[in-house]
């Protein structure tokens, strides 16, 4: 400053430290330090000016919330002065007093005060260069209340999981921290993995809590659900076309398994000589077998040797040592199966002179399994 003969004498700081004024700063104008020593460089023997500002208002004081019950607590103070002085009073009386060390940045700074009881009042004001200020809105102290949350939020029963529960102040948000108790005991921390086990038996829901002081029980319920039913074994079917010419395609075909007092369906429009229809099956009642009656339908499309005329036969019986049957067994027991037809012809002879007399479309089962 230009009086600075008269805001500060000279002192020697080896290394950091302060130096002591003789007045107040005023707003507005620069100050800067200048340094006598005979081996530092020029440039660096004057610090950069500083403009000095406002020091606010000592009456914007104010009380972090939320404050909690505890034995050892802190009040956190927003918009103090640095370098101000900032005195706590719990129900009217001083508890503690602290001088201002908040950041621009950060605008808050802690004030140690001890043990808080629930439903305590609790306020402050600063001094700064002779001057009170007013008391800050007073802050009651109020038991806090948790919001937890499980992921994943629900096991199946027989399974280990790895879970982790977050909690959050149900009033402001922030995130929580505290030791996590199930059904056994003390399991992990929130925010942190750890290890749930669903054996068979467990009761549902399983039930977490998170004990924090200044705070309500947090609770979390995690149901168990059973595990999904396998999938239904299925009966497969390979159709293959084996006509036995040079261009042949299975354009429609279709199966159909009746009994246990249903009929199961599928067809598929495959347009090539070899397709997989699959079936799928309920499981019957354990150690029962259901017996099926399979019927089909294929459609196939090739060309006539010698004519090059494009034929659609039908075929809708099966050949078998007893003659054409309309449907063949398939038993069941809950096992998957499998079986490959072929859609080919037969020739048809006169029962008296032996000569074959026509051709029919069949399906013939070349394999069960």
């Amino acid at each position: 400053a230009s009086d600075w003969s008269v805001l500060a004498f000279w002192a020697l700081v080896p290394d950091t430290g302060w130096i002591a004024l003789n007045r107040p700063l005023r707003v507005n104008e620069e100050i800067w330090v200048t340094v006598e020593a005979g081996c530092v460089p020029a440039h660096l023997l004057m610090s950069d000016r500083i403009l000095v500002e406002g020091a606010g208002d000592v009456d914007d004081l104010r009380i972090d919330e939320p404050l909690r019950p505890g034995a050892s607590r802190s009040v956190w103070i927003r918009d103090s002065i640095p370098g101000g002085r900032v005195h706590v009073y719990v129900n009217q009386k001083w508890r503690a007093s602290a001088w201002s060390i908040a950041s621009p940045t950060e605008g808050v700074f802690p004030v140690f005060v001890g043990e808080l009881t629930e439903e305590s009042e609790v306020s402050a004001r600063q001094t700064l260069c002779g001057r009170n200020g007013e008391l800050a809105p007073p802050v009651w102290v109020s038991r806090g209340r948790m919001d937890l949350e499980a992921e994943p939020s629900s096991v199946i029963s027989g399974q280990t999981v790895a879970m982790t529960i977050r909690g959050r102040d149900a009033d402001h948000g922030f995130v929580m921290s505290g030791p996590v108790n199930g059904p056994t005991g003390f399991v992990g921390y929130l925010g942190q993995q750890f290890i749930v086990s669903a054996a068979a038996g467990t009761p549902s829901p399983i039930r977490f809590t998170v004990d924090t002081e200044g705070y309500e029980q947090g609770v979390v319920e995690v149901p168990i659900s059973a595990p999904a039913p396998p999938p239904q074994a299925a009966f497969t079917i390979t159709s293959i076309s084996a006509i036995g010419v040079a261009h042949q395609v299975i354009t429609d075909i279709e199966w159909t398994l009746t009994g246990g007092g249903q009929s199961i369906r599928r067809d598929q429009k495959p347009n090539t000589t070899t397709c997989v229809v699959t079936i799928p099956i309920p499981t019957p009642a354990s150690g029962s077998t259901v017996v099926y009656n399979l019927s089909g339908k294929a459609a196939i499309e090739f060309i006539q040797p010698g004519t090059g005329a494009k034929l659609t036969q039908q075929a809708t019986a099966f050949y078998t040592a007893y003659g054409l049957l309309g449907s063949i067994v398939v038993e069941w027991r809950g096992n998957a199966r499998t079986a490959e037809i072929n859609v080919a012809w037969a020739p048809i002879y006169d029962p008296e002179t032996g000569a074959q007399i026509d051709t029919v479309y069949v399906l013939v089962l070349n394999t069960m399994s």
